[in-house]
């Protein structure tokens, strides 16, 4: 017999899976950075995981830590923006999360320029270790907040693969983050706040019982909300 619940588990499983492997869900400025740019981004969220019913995606790490957090660097190079409003950016980067990383390659494309820019970006995840993500994302700007300009970054990240402990899953997010631009000549900085629901499926083994076969789960959802913040540098 395991020894754990499913039906516990179910709803804070997806806490770590989410949150171990997926983006940064810190929302990112619209407009392309003519040039390379180096951003920076890190989310901290909410929800704290049951130390005794954690689904551990990798060997316990991601639940050793009271509030998940995910922190990537991405290095980019962007074009200049056309007399339509358009640009691209092509960047790779590296997402971390107590310390899991996750390398992946990203291509953006901002899709209209003057006070209200927004743009269409896709990820897709380098298979060079266990799990792999991949994301969309929706980014756009207008003037609400304070005066300040106003940011938001809605993303659909799916991670899958397996660990070396017999996890195997696919896991779903959906997050939409808003938040202010505070904009500088070399610099672009913007603090914003989350909320995103997981969705989970795989195979998780029995806690503690190696020899135990693994503990199938399937429609497993979590609901979670934190902060983030995205500093981007526009180098010379």
């Amino acid at each position: 017999m395991a020894l754990i619940d499913t039906k516990a588990l179910a709803p804070l499983l997806v806490v770590c899976v989410a949150t171990a492997c997926m983006p940064a869900l810190a929302a990112r400025p619209a407009r392309v950075a003519p040039g390379p740019s180096l951003e920076v981004r890190e989310s901290i969220a909410l929800r704290t995981p049951s130390r005794g019913t954690c689904f551990d995606v990798i060997g316990d790490i991601a639940c050793d830590f009271p509030f998940p957090s995910a922190v990537e660097a991405v290095l980019a190079v962007g074009s200049r923006v056309s007399p339509a409003g358009r640009a691209l950016s092509l960047g790779g980067g590296i997402t971390s999360t107590n310390g899991y990383a996750a390398p992946f390659i990203e291509l953006y494309q901002q899709r209209r320029a003057g006070d209200d820019p927004w743009g269409l970006g896709v990820r897709v995840g380098v298979p060079v270790n266990d799990w792999t993500v991949h994301a969309l994302e929706v980014r756009g700007e207008g003037r609400a907040y304070w005066e300040l300009p106003r940011t938001w970054t809605t993303t659909l990240a799916a991670q899958t693969g397996g660990s070396p402990d017999r996890t195997r899953g696919t896991a779903l997010s959906l997050a939409h983050a808003e938040g202010v631009v505070l904009r500088r000549r070399f610099v672009t900085i913007d603090p914003s706040f989350f909320i995103g629901v997981q969705h989970a499926q795989g195979l998780a083994p029995a806690r503690r019982t190696p020899v135990e076969p693994p503990v199938r789960f399937r429609n497993a959802w979590s609901l979670n909300a934190g902060f983030g913040v995205s500093l981007r540098l526009h180098l010379p």
